[in-house]
């Protein structure tokens, strides 16, 4: 929950590219800033943002990050600012959090400088069809999270199976079962990080149990390239068919979320 609080957060929150502040409300950084690569998908688009927040907590969890972004044709250069102390505190501590929105970029070479008020660092962003790379040399009071992230492909679906009996692990293979009779493919996937999931070198998506809220947990990746609105409908009526037994959660390469609890 504390991760989906902080994301909210950092939506909700002053935009990190906001310019003019008064000196005295701005708090001089004490620690290292921590920069995570995401990219934002959508129905009919994806934008690259960068996820920032201090290795230090604080004690309200909605102070930002200030910063100044200029993108131009000689890059992207970013300064980070200070944190503001805000004048009201949601009284939970946690880092100092903002949200670079780079927009859509082409694939190709940029330059990037993440730069604090003292101390520079230069370097460059590569943009392909399958990654982004952040590639610097040095890195000076910030923590380039990782290097490389992957790009979702189109036509991805990822999710996740919940479930409290061991028994119900034959629900879920049924369940798996009717997918593929509904056109999805489960093949083996590139390796890496792309955020939202992990692929292991053997191509298979990463499970990750630990504060899932569930006994058992079973992960799942496929793609379907067809008539994606009937699929999601299909897939969607077909979840349901096992709740409570089995929380079913299926996101999609356009942004979108399927799940089987609720309305």
């Amino acid at each position: 929950m504390r991760k989906i609080l902080i994301f909210c957060l950092m939506v909700w929150m002053v935009s990190c590219s906001m310019t003019n502040h008064e000196e005295s409300d701005i708090t001089t950084f004490e620690s290292l800033i921590i920069i995570t690569p995401v990219e934002v998908l959508g129905q009919n688009s994806r934008e690259l943002h960068f996820i920032c927040q201090t290795e230090k907590e604080y004690p309200c969890v909605n102070y930002p990050i200030l910063t100044n972004k200029i993108i131009d044709e000689n890059g992207i250069f970013v300064t980070f600012e200070g944190v503001k102390e805000t004048d009201f505190c949601f009284t939970a501590i946690g880092p100092a959090t903002a949200t670079l929105d780079l927009g859509s970029k082409s694939n190709g070479r940029y330059h990037l400088e993440l730069n604090t008020k003292v101390q520079r660092n230069v370097g460059n962003l590569m943009i392909s069809d399958s990654e982004f790379i952040l590639d610097f040399m040095d890195q000076n009071g910030i923590v380039i999270s990782r290097k490389a992230t992957k790009r979702v492909p189109n036509y991805i679906y990822w999710g996740t199976i919940g479930y409290h009996i061991e028994s119900s692990i034959d629900q879920v293979e049924e369940f798996i079962e009717k997918l593929k009779i509904e056109g999805a493919i489960f093949d083996k996937q590139t390796p890496g990080d792309y955020h939202y999931y992990q692929i292991d070198q053997e191509g298979q998506i990463v499970v990750n149990r630990e504060n899932s809220g569930y006994w058992f947990l079973e992960s799942f990746i496929f793609s379907f390239d067809g008539f994606e609105e009937d699929f999601n409908e299909n897939i969607l009526s077909l979840s349901k068919e096992y709740f409570p037994d089995l929380y079913i959660n299926i996101n999609t390469f356009k942004g979108e979320q399927i799940f089987n609890w609720g309305n």
